[in-house]
Parts: structure tokens; C-alpha cells; sequence
């Protein structure tokens, strides 16, 4: 018969109400509508040459099964699950400790529709793929005690995940992909969706072997919208939209890659393992760390903006094996000899947010530790926008200042530099970009400008000095400009708008402007002597003494011109 509904496809379907019906679905496959509840306590399997399209209709899966090794429900073929009834009650649920489909390698997964719950006391996964899998629609519900190992959708060993629709409303987890060793590469694509959940909305795991191969597990975020509620303890820092592991680098090797989507939580990116990450897009507004990284290639570009609004210089988080510190958009850091690799931090664009502290803060905490001495730190800001502080922090302990590095390659700064002054191995570039606040402990290139309104605050230095604007400055009535001057009684200008200043440090920059008027005493005012000149009626005499007394009226304005200069 032909059902239709829920806005999902047609499928001309053969009635299941029976248990034995449904197992003769995934026997013999075709399509299959549900036409009752049905009870199972036998795991099901699709066999690997089986094709099965499987419509709940509105109804219920209930699994009580005892053991289910391969899921309650295994594919190795291709399977379908949609819900055509117009309501969207069609459900699978269990609340067994198995996961309820789980799908082996060369099969395919389809999901368009339909709710599929896990209530467990000890983890299991909702779907897990190995295969390849479709998910264009659905809720996940997932009720487990917490801090259990499952997941409403794990992609696992070859598992291949493409999301183009879904709900997840967790009080876990999210969404996992990983790579064991020696198992094939695993991937997932998120188009859409919602993502409700606890701890870690998205977490990737590599399989840690070296030399690293960041393909072997990828995460790839076009869209979609996370939102962590942790309601047993909110101010947790484990609530976290995208995370991965340290582990001494055992879980190492993997690709994340954000182009879009919404990320709110305490925080936003946990990345302690190495690996590579791109969050080209994104808004990321969260409440404790925007993207917390401790080893690793970070990449921030084009439209990101990663907002972290905090007006406390630090916290301590729940466990000391955890990064402490001033929190806020983007924290760079080691915090134990488990933290291994290289870190590397690159803005390429997007926007670092903090209207009450610090934007960035990088440390070099444990870089003194016998594990982690041949590695380095680095942060290069090459374009988009901190606004907020920089500040790079010396830990006295075990730290080791000469392996972090700072580049400033065309991003501008909100905000004020600042460094430790124990920080003296620090290798710091100046080549080019805006510092609106200045700096303190390092010795920069001339960053800031007083007293000059139409040039703002701050001037664009590139290499040993800055670049003037091309901007002229509004006309004034009867003064000419004659250009820019570092001198304040300057009367003549050392600069052009557009000129390269060479200097070093925090500068004024002076306009200045020539007087086009004569100012001519009052009566008032003292004039120089003046005798008149004895005069007879001869016109020649008359002559001589007017061009006299032109001359010393000459003179008198000599005197009194006034060339105004200000600066």
C-alpha cells in the first residue's frame, strides 16, 4: 500500500505488525511500513546483499533485548528509516547499555525521519557507522548517567557521515569521530542541524599514530547550531561545543574543519591534542574560553568571530590536569608534560572578542618539562580584529620563555600588548598591524598617536616605523596645511599624508597649518615710534613724504604678520 506523510517520500510498503513480520523485513528486505507497536528481544540483522526501506508509520520499536554484540539493530547492508505519519510519533527506542543500529563496514545508512531514544545507566550509542550514512532528518534523544562513553551519532573506523538535518537533545554527549589505530580513515560533514547537549557537542579522536596523518579523522562544520546545557554544573569547563583529547598524544592525527554555524557554551573549542584546525566561520559566544588549545595548528579566518566576554583575570577550573589562567576569546597553553606537539596559532581573519579583558592570553607554563622541551609556541596574527588585550604570561616554576614566539603581520589590536617582564626569551616580529593601546614590556614599533583628532589614535606601522594615512585633514577657514610634523613648535612639516615615519615606540604626531590672514593692531595696541616728517606745500615734497609714510605703514605690518602654526 501506498503511505505518505510527515513530509517525507512516498514508499508503496508491505504491512509489519508483527515481530515475525519485521524480522522477515530484515530478512528479505523491500519496503516495510509498520502498522503496530512492536516488541523486539532479538537483536536484527540486515544481511549484507539485503535492501530494506523501513517506515515507522507512527509507531513504536520498543527493543528489550539481552544481548546485542552488534548492535539491536546490525546493517551490512542498506537500510532506510523514515516516519511518514503526519504526526512524527514514529520512534525506536531502548534502554539497554547497546547501541541500537550499528552498521559494519561497506553498508549504507539512510536516515530521513523519525525519533530514535536511548535511555541506558551505562552509555551505548544511539546509531554508530562504520559504513557509509545519510542523515537527512531525525531527533536523537539521549538520557545516560553522565560522564558515561556514548554518543547519539559515533562515526567510528571507516565510518563515512554525511548530516544534513537533525536534532540531538543529549544530557551527554554529541556527535564522535574517531579513527583507532590501524583501523580505516572516519569522516562526518555537517550541513544542519541542532545539537543539545551537556559535554562536548562534537569531539574528534585520531588514532595517535606517527607520523601523524591529520586525514585519518575529519570533521568538516558547514552549518549547524550547538548549544550546551549542563544543568548539573553550568559553570563546568567540560561543557564544550567542539573538543578532542591530549593523552600524551594518543588520540593525535585528525582535521576540524568550521565554515559556519552557531556555538554557545562555557566553551567553545577544547584542543588539546595535535592536530589541524580551521574555524574559517562560525560565531562562537560562550562564557569561559572562546578556543582553549595546548597543542596542535589552529587557523582563524575570514568570517569566525569567537566572543568570550569575562571581567575576571582567572578562574580555577574542577581538575589541576586542566588549563588555568585569564580566560576569554583565545587562551595558548600547556598545562602538563601530556600536552605534546608543537603549537601553532595563525589569525588569517574572523574577529577575537572581549569588551572586559583579555582577547588573547598565551603562557609558557610546563614548557620547561622535560617532555615537552623540543617543542614551541607560536602565534602569528596576520589579519582580522583582537578586540581586547594581548598578554603573554611568565610561569617561574619550569617555564621556558625562548620557545614561544609572537608575530604581528597586518592584525589589528584593540587593545594593549602586553609581556612579562620575565618573559626575556620571548621572540617577538613587528611587521606590520594596529595596536590601539600600546605596549608594555616589549618594544614595538611607534603604535600610538596623541592630539591629532583627524588621524584617530593609533597609526599602521609596518617594519621599524608606520605608514602616515592619505587622508587629509578638514579644511580650516584661512589656514593652509602644510603636512605633519613629530615636533609640536615645528613650523614647517617634516611629512606628507601617505609618508613612512622611521621610529620606534609611542609618538605624537603633529598637523601643521600656515595662516593665510594679516593681523593688523588695534588702535589699542603699542605701535612702533614714528616721527612725521616736516612738509611744505611742494607737491614733490607732499610726494616724498607720502611715499615715506607708505613705507613705515609697510613696515608696521611687517612687524605685526603673524604666521600661525598649529599643531
Amino acid at each position: 500500500m501506498c503511505r505518505q506523510g510527515g513530509g517525507v517520500d512516498e514508499v508503496d510498503a508491505t504491512d509489519a505488525g508483527t515481530v515475525e513480520e519485521l524480522k522477515g523485513a530484515f530478512t528479505n528486505g523491500g519496503d516495510y511500513a509498520l502498522t503496530s507497536d512492536i516488541t523486539i528481544s532479538e537483536a536484527l540483522t540486515l544481511g549484507q546483499d539485503v535492501i530494506l526501506d523501513l517506515d515507522l508509520n507512527g509507531h513504536t520499536i520498543t527493543a528489550n533485548v539481552t544481548s546485542a554484540d552488534n548492535g539491536i539493530i546490525s546493517v551490512s547492508g542498506d537500510l532506510t528509516i523514515r516516519d511518514s505519519s503526519p504526526e512524527g510519533t514514529g520512534k525506536i527506542i531502548s534502554s539497554k547499555n547497546f547501541n541500537i543500529i550499528q552498521t559494519q563496514s561497506g553498508s549504507n545508512l539512510t536516515i530521513k525521519s523519525g525519533i530514535f531514544e536511548l535511555s541506558s545507566t551505562d552509555g551505548g550509542d544511539i546509531v554508530r557507522v562504520s559504513g557509509n550514512a545519510l542523515i537527512e532528518g531525525g531527533e536523537f534523544i539521549y538520557h545516560t548517567q553522565p560522564g558515561k562513553n556514548g554518543y547519539p551519532i559515533r562515526a567510528i573506523n571507516g565510518g563515512n557521515v554525511t548530516i544534513n538535518d537533525m536534532h540531538i537533545d543529549s544530557d551527554n554527549y554529541g556527535i564522535q569521530v574517531r579513527t583507532d589505530k590501524g583501523m580505516s580513515p572516519t569522516s562526518v560533514e555537517i550541513n544542519g542541524g541542532t545539537i543539545e547537549a551537556a559535554f562536548y557537542g562534537l569531539v574528534v579522536l585520531g588514532n595517535g599514530e606517527t607520523p601523524l596523518d591529520n586525514n585519518n579523522a575529519v570533521l568538516t562544520v558547514n552549518d549547524v547550531t550547538v548549544i550546551m546545557n549542563n544543568t548539573t554544573n553550568p559553570t563546568d569547563s567540560e561543557s564544550v561545543c567542539i573538543g578532542t583529547t591530549a593523552n600524551s598524544g594518543n588520540y593525535a592525527g585528525f582535521t576540524i574543519t568550521v565554515n559556519g554555524g552557531t556555538f554557545q557554551g562555557n566553551s567553545g573549542c577544547y584542543f588539546p591534542g595535535e592536530g589541524d584546525y580551521n574555524i574559517n566561520g562560525g560565531h562562537f559566544l560562550t562564557t569561559q574560553y572562546g578556543i582553549r588549545i595546548a597543542a596542535g595548528d589552529l587557523t582563524i579566518g575570514k568570517d569566525a568571530v569567537i566572543e568570550t566576554n569575562v571581567n575576571y583575570e582567572s578562574k580555577p577550573l574542577e581538575t589541576a590536569t586542566k588549563p588555568t589562567g585569564t580566560m576569554g576569546p583565545l587562551v595558548i597553553g600547556k598545562v602538563g608534560d601530556g600536552y605534546t606537539g608543537n603549537l601553532n596559532v595563525v589569525l588569517d581573519g574572523g574577529t577575537l572578542r572581549n569588551n572586559l579583558g583579555n582577547a588573547v592570553t598565551a603562557y609558557d607554563k610546563c614548557m620547561g618539562l622535560d617532555g615537552l622541551k623540543s617543542y614551541f609556541i607560536s602565534f602569528n596574527a596576520n589579519s582580522g580584529n583582537i578586540i581586547g588585550n594581548v598578554e603573554f604570561n611568565h610561569d617561574e616554576s619550569d617555564s621556558n620563555s625562548s620557545k614561544l614566539s609572537f608575530e604581528l603581520n597586518g592584525a589589528t589590536i584593540e587593545g594593549k600588548l602586553s609581556v612579562d617582564t620575565a618573559m626575556e626569551g620571548l621572540k617577538t616580529s613587528f611587521n606590520s598591524g594596529v595596536i590601539t593601546g600600546g605596549t608594555e614590556g616589549v618594544d614595538a614599533p611607534a603604535t600610538h598617536v596623541a592630539d591629532l583628532d583627524y588621524l584617530g589614535t593609533t597609526l599602521e606601522f609596518i617594519g621599524a616605523g608606520f605608514q602616515l594615512p592619505n587622508d587629509l585633514p578638514p579644511s580650516r577657514d584661512n589656514y593652509t596645511f602644510l603636512g605633519l610634523s613629530l615636533n609640536s613648535g615645528s613650523s614647517s612639516a617634516q611629512y606628507q599624508p601617505g609618508d613612512f615615519v622611521s621610529a620606534s615606540g609611542d609618538v605624537t604626531v603633529y598637523a601643521v597649518w600656515e595662516s593665510n590672514s594679516i593681523n593688523i593692531p588695534s588702535d589699542d595696541d603699542e605701535l612702533p615710534p614714528f616721527i612725521p616728517t616736516q612738509t611744505s606745500n611742494d607737491d614733490d615734497t607732499v610726494t616724498i613724504v607720502a611715499c615715506a609714510a607708505a613705507a613705515a605703514v609697510a613696515a608696521i605690518m611687517a612687524v605685526f604678520l603673524i604666521i600661525d602654526r598649529k599643531g
